[in-house]
């Protein structure tokens, strides 16, 4: 709590403890005494604010909007405000990501939020320029900054050796602009703990992720095309692993050790940054389906002693390097270049893996949750069609929605015994085992060499995971 003091003359000043444990004054001068408790209410306010870390409230949000600078300046001594020189756009969003990366320094924030925030911390200044005051950013304005990045978007940077050139500007997408007005949210939310702004003007900006429209199902015939155009058997690796590992290009991929690889298990331990903040998600457990057996034991083969790395080419690599490589042999399998290029493929498995497994399943196989699948993931491919018009198809509903009728349909026969629990393999265990061996075949065939059998950590064999 503060107290109130008077020196001779009618002067008069607030004593109070800050969040640092240490006793302040503010010196009013000569105002009322109606004025002076009137100061004293805001300054318990910003104290407890301070010390717990929360909004202050909006009557006092409004009364600091109104301040001079002058008696900012003095809140700011009295370390209640920060320094009123960030209420500028510019020097305010310079000292917030200061303040982020010093984090990252620590390991508490991933260095890729920081880069994303950065970029709309770039499409704010170009909007609004360095000298734009916080206070002055209304409602409107934000809106204005939202059709900007869907009209003018942002122009990018591409690294040409030592250089970065900048490219020409583009449009954003609809999920991008969300994304930057949430991260701008974000940014104002902060001001607004520090008094700052009285208010957020993003608060009612389209800010929800949404689905992206740019969605690519890749076949597993174009994946073996554009994979046999991949220049060594690292990259062939790697390209597996997304497309029939599932596995997050390259967060995932680049940090995957052989100690990962469960021989014995036919399993794979992936570690997961993404979802590493999750208490219990900061890894997964993946099955080595057929499709990656023959090309890990390739390269197991290859590697040299002492390598911890399952793909060591990734050392000092950024993820976007990775996609020329891909886009050249997606040109040379004579394909058109899809969309997100390493989510697609990532999103094509969990969509086949999601016909033959339980949904729970291939979530935990894949790191993400039901939710998300369904959002971001799964699509309608031209297989469904193909099945939902068969006339097998047909009879099999038919059946199931009238099994009094079965005499009428001889075909139903081979149905009837899966679902009586006999044990033969049912429609989908089938296509998984045919189309895997099938894809493992394809696979040892555009190797040079394939081994005899998977040498494990320990220099023992197996039979190849086929």
């Amino acid at each position: 709590m503060a107290c109130m003091g008077e020196d001779s003359g009618g002067r008069r000043r607030i004593l109070f403890y800050g969040s640092d444990g240490k006793r302040h004054t503010l010196r009013l001068g000569k105002i009322s005494r109606r004025m002076a408790d009137r100061i004293k209410s805001h300054v318990e306010a910003l104290v407890a604010a301070k010390r717990h870390g929360t909004h202050v409230d909006e009557l006092t949000a409004n009364w600091l909007y109104e301040l001079d600078d002058s008696f900012r300046e003095k809140l700011s001594a009295a370390g209640l405000i920060d320094d009123p020189k960030q209420t500028l756009l510019g020097p305010f969003l310079a000292d917030y990501i200061k303040k982020r990366d010093s984090l990252v320094g620590v390991g508490k924030l991933k260095p890729e939020t920081v880069r994303i925030e950065q970029a709309t911390v770039n499409s704010l200044l170009a909007h609004f320029g360095d000298e734009k005051r916080l206070q002055d950013i209304t409602a409107g304005d934000s809106e204005d900054f939202r059709a900007y990045l869907l009209t003018f978007g942002a122009a990018p940077e591409k690294r040409c050796g030592p250089k970065i050139v900048a490219m020409k500007r583009r449009p954003l997408s609809e999920a991008t602009t969300r994304k930057r007005c949430s991260i701008a949210g974000k940014f104002f939310r902060y001001a607004l703990r520090c008094g700052l702004v009285r208010f957020n003007p993003f608060e009612d900006v389209p800010k929800a992720n949404i689905a992206s429209s740019r969605r690519a199902y890749i076949s597993e015939a174009d994946a073996l095309k554009v994979m046999a155009e991949l220049p060594g058997l690292e990259w062939r690796l790697l390209f597996a692993l997304s497309r029939w590992g599932g596995l997050r290009v390259g967060s995932e991929v680049r940090r995957l050790t052989w100690a990962n690889i469960l021989w014995d298990q036919q399993r794979m331990i992936v570690p997961s940054p993404k979802t590493a903040h999750h208490a219990g998600h900061e890894q997964r457990t993946v099955p080595i389906f057929p499709e990656l057996a023959p090309l890990l034991a390739a390269r197991f083969e290859e590697a040299v002693v002492g390598d911890a790395l399952v793909l060591p080419m990734l050392v000092g690599r950024s993820d976007s390097s990775l996609r020329d490589t891909l886009i050249r042999a997606i040109q040379s399998a004579g394909l058109s270049q899809w969309t997100r290029l390493w989510h697609s493929l990532r999103a094509s498995r969990q969509t086949d893996l999601s016909d033959r497994w339980p949904q729970h399943v291939v979530c935990d196989w894949l790191g993400n949750s039901e939710k998300v699948a369904e959002k971001h993931y799964l699509g309608v491919t031209d297989a469904h069609f193909a099945s939902a018009v068969s006339p097998e198809s047909n009879l099999l509903t038919l059946n199931r929605a009238a099994p009094e009728s079965a005499a009428r349909f001889p075909a139903r026969s081979a149905h009837a015994d899966n679902a009586s629990g006999d044990s033969a393999p049912t429609d989908n265990a089938k296509k998984s085992e045919e189309s895997a061996a099938v894809i493992s075949t394809q696979l040892l065939a555009n190797m040079q060499g394939s081994p005899g059998g998977i040498r494990t950590p320990d220099q023992g064999i197996m039979s190849p995971l086929l």
